[in-house]
């Protein structure tokens, strides 16, 4: 309901050898971190005791693919009169407005525009790529003709003076049956009229 993958279970249950020894039936799959869970009730603006309300009068289901058939487990002592049609009702409405409050959440969130339309800014042919943002650091790639890159971001050196492009830039292995080759590091921004400018347009082909 609230997040796929694991991400806010508490990180030791992912853990390989944690399953193994500690999942007993397919529900125990399902972890908690109840804290993060309260916590992020409190940021989304739900009350915090209506979502205990909610897990506590639901049966705890699993579904291990989409499409697959449900797993449940429930208390055999759960009191007759909980499951009544005025607790389904509730339950429902809360899951609902709980989703929407989580939907809104999400939807206030801004992050800075980018631009498809500018520019990129030049990237250099044979300029050496640094491991740190700064010239005595390790070079790690020079770039070449057959990568493409991408410009993340533009940052200040360790010289105050020296600025730098953070940029990523991959090569593809085109029949090899392996993943592309992969860079990233960091390029001296220099003055248009200093170097070669290039941008990648992919590998050279041969003359006729």
């Amino acid at each position: 309901m609230f997040s796929r993958g694991g991400r806010k279970a508490h990180y030791w249950t992912r853990n390989k050898e944690w399953i193994e020894k500690n999942v007993k039936d397919p529900i125990d799959y399902i972890q908690i971190d109840h804290e993060r869970l309260r916590v992020d009730g409190m940021e989304w603006g739900v009350n915090t005791a209506e979502l205990e309300n909610l897990r506590r009068l639901t049966p705890d289901v699993f579904r291990p693919e989409s499409g697959g058939a449900w797993h449940v487990r429930y208390d055999v002592l759960f009191p007759p009169n909980e499951a009544t049609q005025s607790n389904a009702r509730y339950c429902l409405d809360r899951a609902i407005s709980i989703l929407l409050r989580k939907q809104q959440h999400t939807k206030t969130k801004r992050w800075p525009r980018r631009d498809p339309r500018s520019d990129p800014p030049p990237i250099y042919l044979e300029s050496p790529v640094f491991e740190k943002a700064s010239q005595e650091s390790r070079v790690v790639h020079r770039i070449a003709s057959e990568y493409e890159y991408t410009i993340d971001r533009i940052v200040s050196g360790f010289k105050p003076e020296e600025l730098y492009y953070a940029i990523t830039g991959t090569k593809p292995n085109v029949g090899s049956g392996v993943g592309p080759d992969w860079v990233f590091g960091y390029l001296l921004k220099q003055n248009e009229g200093d170097v070669q400018p290039f941008v990648s347009a992919g590998p050279p082909t041969a003359a006729g």
